[in-house]
């Protein structure tokens, strides 16, 4: 079996355009938008998790009240 040829991790990676330094009002735009992203995502990923859960309920709830019949006995 031929061993195979190792490639360099420098030619994988390509070099970027020297930043130039951030001020720092800069920085602080940055790590607010980032953490505001990242806080809008959390928001909608826990909306969508809790909608789901509730729905989950009153499918649950709505199966069990009639007891395997058309419809539940009520009064």
């Amino acid at each position: 079996m031929a061993k195979r040829k190792r490639e360099s991790k420098t030619a994988l990676v390509k070099q970027a355009a020297p930043t130039p330094p951030m001020d720092y009002e800069a920085l602080v735009t940055a790590i607010e938008q980032a953490h505001q992203t990242a806080q809008r995502q959390a928001v909608r990923a826990v909306n969508i998790a809790l909608a789901l859960r509730n729905w989950l309920i009153g499918y649950y709830i709505a199966e069990y009240e009639p007891g395997g019949r058309d419809r539940a006995q009520y009064g």
